[in-house]
Formats: C-alpha cells, structure tokens, sequence
C-alpha cells in the first residue's frame, strides 16, 4: 500500500510540473508573437511622459509657481473676524444705562489690514522666487536632456549593430 502511495506521488508531481513547464512555455511564446515595436521618437516621448526624474521636476517648477502666486496675496487685505461671548457675574452701571441688566456680554469684531509699506520685503520675495522658478524650469529642460540622451544610446548600439 505504501509503494503505490509513493507511485501515485511521485505520477502527481511529474504530471504537475509537466503542466507548470508546459504553461510556463506556451505564455512565452504568446508574448513573442506580437512584440510592439516602437520608433525613437515614441520611446523619447514614452520616456519623458513617464520617468520619475522629470516628474520631481515638474513638480518642483509648479511648486516655485505656487509660492509666487502666495506672495502675490501678500499685496492683498486681510480681513479677520471674531466673535466672544462672557458671561458676567458684576453688570456695571454704565452697561446696565446702555444695555440693561443682562449679565451676558458678546462681543463681535472684524479687522482689517493693509500693507502699507513693506520695505520692499515683499517685491524682494517675489523676485526671489521668480529666479527660482527659472532655476527649477532650467532644472527641468536638464534632466528632460539627460532622459532623452539616456533613450538614445541604446538605440544607437542597435542601429551599429545592424549596419
């Protein structure tokens, strides 16, 4: 009884790895039926849609734009509200001759500033931010270059090859 257990084993694992190579082998070849071939200018554009380099890059420039258009507020009025309310345990007598004897106090304020003068502090900021919008746009067209410089190469070594 032991002997056939082990035969029926050993018949069920050949007959499984025989149908894992056998799959294994036919998904390898379907892949190889319909390669897609793509041209330079679709792996240079496929690069630069995709590559994380130029993605932090992108998102740096827009990043530097955010802040200038932040800076820009600070021309802007600041308006701020409050509101409070106290309870009172003494009513005085000047707020019993205006407001009666209640012993509730709420107070509402709204505030408004303008910045006058600044000391250029603002114009200063500004300008900062806009060269480094410049150097973060400069960044960007660098390593667009180097995405595309590195697409290039091996394209180059098959063009080589088959001449």
């Amino acid at each position: 009884m032991k002997i056939l257990v082990k035969k029926n084993r050993r018949l069920t694992f050949i007959f499984l790895s025989f149908i894992l190579l056998f799959s294994i082998v036919v998904l390898a070849e379907e892949q190889k039926v319909n390669p897609k071939v793509y041209s330079l200018e679709e792996c240079i554009q496929e690069a630069i849609k995709n590559h994380p380099k130029l993605k932090i890059s992108r998102y740096i420039f827009e990043q530097k734009k955010e802040k200038l258009n932040s800076l820009t507020a600070g021309y802007l009025s600041q308006v701020d509200a409050g509101v409070s309310y106290d309870r009172l345990s003494y009513v005085t007598q000047a707020k019993k001759r205006y407001l009666g004897n209640s012993q509730d106090d709420y107070q509402a304020d709204i505030v408004v500033t303008q910045p006058l003068f600044t000391g250029g502090k603002i114009t200063s900021q500004k300008q900062a931010v806009r060269y480094a919008i410049e150097a973060a746009e400069q960044g960007y067209l660098t390593a667009k270059e180097e995405v595309v410089f590195g697409v290039k190469p091996p394209t180059r070594n098959l063009f080589s090859r088959a001449i």
